[in-house]
């Protein structure tokens, strides 16, 4: 595979594309890395971004612990280490969001060090090549595969032996119609001599996901600004700037008292849409509305704060990471935005 991530290799470049390629498909990382790459093209430059700016080059690619894991980790990599990575793979696996397997892919890839690499796609070959039965996620069958790994790991070129592990899951020993007849391995590959390589890696019947139900409130002021508040616990949008939320039914006295709006007229109501993370299905009212206000009055009970909240003017240049459902709404404003503008001066889009 010729992917911008294997040309000049360096440990952070190698670093990041790992970290975007977990539970990602290549297709889908290779503008978000190009994109990334651009904008922080060394590890002090990660470093000394604002959590705002990199959350905003990884919006849309999902998992976004693994950009705030991204920033801390480039933080103590040049605290720590002197911005250097560090060669043992042990010390590596415990800075954030790195692990074992990332561990090995830098340290394997990057130094050319024998170690092992045990993602996603090595997984079903190993699964494959040997037919062992279980999840992959099973704490039994990855200890397994762990020592298989380590048994099979050469003593040199390990960069050549992690690529083409990787490699020959990602365009072979795919997880559906693996072309088997140009595997290298398919003479020796038990899944092949069983005709069973359907059957390998076991997968894991899907429980039906339970559905949330929110309303987005999109509330413009007379400038033409749109109120935006930034996720503050531990979710899955934590650190990711949305615009204000309720459970449905929504209460629109409850809603005014949290974003410390005096007036508040709802002017449309958007069709409810679905998106779906890995454990459950939210439907998604927007809901239009516009204030008088111009700002947030303070009160006893919740205090103004530019972090967490603020007026964001309704244009492409704003670097804030958002969701990716917040983005399709923001992109339909925009859109909205334009065509109303000229149609008002007579122009056609």
């Amino acid at each position: 595979m010729n992917l911008p991530w294997q040309q000049n290799i360096t440990p952070y470049c190698v670093w990041v594309s790992e970290i975007m390629l977990q539970q990602t498909q290549v297709k889908t990382v290779i503008p978000y890395f190009l994109k990334f790459m651009s904008m922080f093209p060394t590890l002090d430059s990660l470093a000394q971004a604002h959590l705002d700016e990199v959350l905003y080059y990884w919006s849309g690619l999902g998992y976004y612990t693994r950009a705030r894991n991204l920033h801390k980790t480039a933080q103590q990599l040049c605290e720590t280490y002197s911005g250097v990575f560090p060669q043992d793979v042990n010390i590596l696996a415990t800075l954030p969001g790195i692990g074992l397997s990332t561990a090995g892919a830098i340290l394997s890839i990057a130094f050319d060090t024998p170690a092992v690499v045990l993602d996603g796609n090595v997984k079903r070959v190993l699964i494959r090549y040997q037919a062992l039965s279980g999840y992959p996620e099973q704490a039994p069958l990855k200890k397994k595969l762990w020592l298989i790994a380590h048994n099979l790991l050469p003593k040199s070129r390990g960069r050549d032996y992690s690529q083409a592990m990787m490699d020959l899951g990602a365009m072979i020993c795919t997880r559906h119609n693996p072309n088997c007849e140009i595997c290298p391995i398919q003479l020796n590959c038990q899944a092949k001599q069983k005709k069973a390589q359907s059957e390998y890696p076991m997968v894991k019947p899907k429980k039906a996901l339970p559905t949330k139900n929110i309303a987005l409130f999109i509330i413009h002021n007379h400038q033409g600004e749109v109120l935006l508040k930034k996720v503050v616990d531990s979710g899955i949008w934590n650190q990711l700037w949305i615009f204000p939320d309720d459970s449905q039914p929504y209460d629109l006295i409850k809603m005014m008292e949290k974003c410390q709006l005096k007036t508040m007229i709802i002017e449309d109501k958007w069709p409810v849409f679905k998106h779906t993370f890995t454990h459950f299905h939210l439907n998604i009212e927007p809901v239009v509305a516009i204030t008088q206000d111009d700002f947030l009055e303070k009160n006893k009970n919740i205090t103004w704060d530019s972090n967490q909240w603020r007026w964001a003017p309704l244009n492409e240049s704003v670097h804030l990471g958002m969701p990716l459902p917040m983005k399709k709404i923001w992109k339909q404003l925009i859109t909205a935005q334009i065509y109303s503008q000229n149609t008002k001066t007579g122009e056609v889009i």
